[in-house]
């Protein structure tokens, strides 16, 4: 018997705009996505066809479901009780297409997004994001989702007695807001540049500073009120340890798992729960 409840991640990230005619209403942002017809919320990425098949404002947040597949996919059916397969032949128009949902806090510049196997990703989602604003907006429109880290990352990076590596990837912030900038950052903004890469080795023997340097930028970037840290490590011998470990961001991303309702159709609706992140 099939179960009535799914178990879903929701993973929380900040949102970063930027662009000539962005103003910095993240709101009207998505305001405009709602008016916008369907069938102009529909873009390529390579040879995936996604869209923003719907958009909802829900008690002053946007609720948004997510859609994406490949052209020319059919669905291949089994029937349990035989152990027989058939193929369901699609219409001219039809894509077969997965879906993931994501819950905009306009105010807090936040992004709750759910994690489904099959279903868009945020990196994605953001991708479509732009792909149909850049019809209203301009292009040279970009926005990006950055994750919220939890606070255990900055403890576990404490941890070390001895860091031999550490790594980062940074966004540019979004420089109408009040967010706070470091030096890779400022760099970034200097440079026009969209995105900066650092890696960093210590000398044989050696360990990295602890509290400045490309540690420091990444412990401070990562509690900022909008972190803007896509990626980060370190590598390197934990008190009490003689082996080396790794410790990477997309470990600690704030998030929160919950038990959704199964549809009577077989799919799930996280907007049936109440979400804090």
């Amino acid at each position: 018997m099939q179960s009535r409840r799914v178990n879903r991640r929701i993973q929380a990230f900040a949102v970063h705009a930027h662009g000539k005619r962005f103003d910095g209403d993240y709101r009207k942002l998505f305001q405009v996505i709602s008016e916008i017809d369907k069938t102009k919320r529909i873009v390529k990425i390579g040879n995936v066809t996604a869209a923003i098949s719907d958009i909802k404002e829900v008690g002053g947040n946007y609720f948004l479901t997510f859609t994406e597949g490949e052209e020319g996919l059919q669905p291949l059916i089994l029937d349990v009780a035989t152990g027989e397969t058939r193929d369901e032949q699609l219409g001219q128009n039809e894509v077969l297409v997965s879906a993931a949902h994501a819950l905009v806090q306009p105010e807090k510049r936040r992004i709750l997004v759910e994690y489904v196997r099959g279903g868009a990703k945020s990196d994605t989602m953001a991708a479509i994001i732009e792909g149909v604003l850049s019809q209203r907006l301009g292009k040279d429109f970009r926005i990006e989702f950055a994750p919220v880290v939890a606070g255990d990352f900055i403890r576990e990076i404490g941890r070390f007695k001895r860091i031999r590596v550490a790594s980062l990837t940074l966004i540019r912030p979004n420089a109408g807001w009040d967010d706070h900038f470091t030096k890779i950052s400022e760099l970034l903004e200097d440079s026009g540049g969209e995105k900066a890469q650092l890696a960093v080795r210590a000398g044989r023997g050696e360990s990295l500073n602890r509290d400045d340097g490309i540690v420091g930028v990444i412990k401070d970037v990562a509690a900022d009120q909008q972190p803007y840290l896509v990626d980060a490590e370190i590598i390197g011998t934990k008190v009490d340890e003689e082996t080396e470990t790794s410790v990477p961001l997309h470990r600690h991303v704030v998030h929160r798992n919950i038990s959704v309702p199964r549809e009577s159709n077989g799919g799930v609706n996280v907007l049936r729960c109440e979400i804090k992140c």
